[in-house]
């Protein structure tokens, strides 16, 4: 009976484990508003080890497949409507242990629509991530808004 306690013992610890493990995210996102439509996104590897993102699955991609917007103008009831790219690229980078990688987007190709000169416009951003190889679920779900061209309309105003 003691063996049988021993190993179920055993293999919970094991399972709980490679379960905390799995879910652990190994990077951090961040999304900068820079001005004039564009924004620098980042991605963080802050694992002690190599990450491998499918080129499709980088924040920045054109296909849309990991990062989301949306974007309005304030005090308007409807969405200006992202535009994503068909197709895909099928490369892996990596992103090197405790490395970072940015790329600068304008928003103005995100949002065919979208024109400085509108007033203020209301953008949040999601970003999924889920290392291949690893399984798919999404480790965590990164998050944000921001708002941009507010500077023009409070210098046209004054």
């Amino acid at each position: 009976m003691k063996k049988c306690f021993k190993l179920r013992h055993l293999i919970i610890a094991f399972f709980l484990n490679s379960n905390a493990f799995a879910q652990a995210c190994p990077v951090n996102i961040n999304v900068k508003p820079m001005g004039d439509g564009l924004v620098v996104v980042s991605i963080h590897n802050i694992s002690s080890r190599d990450v491998d993102i499918l080129y499709d699955f980088l924040p920045w991609s054109v296909f849309g497949f990991g990062v989301n917007y949306s974007a309005k103008y304030r005090g308007a009831k409807t969405e200006i409507k992202p535009i994503y790219a068909v197709g895909h690229r099928p490369e892996t980078v990596v992103l090197k242990a405790n490395a970072s990688m940015q790329q600068e987007i304008s928003l103005f190709k995100r949002f065919h629509d979208l024109r400085s000169d509108a007033g203020i416009v209301d953008v949040s951003w999601s970003y999924r991530f889920a290392e291949p190889g690893v399984g798919s679920d999404v480790c965590a779900t990164f998050k944000g808004d921001f708002s941009i061209f507010e500077k023009l309309i409070k210098q046209t105003s004054e």
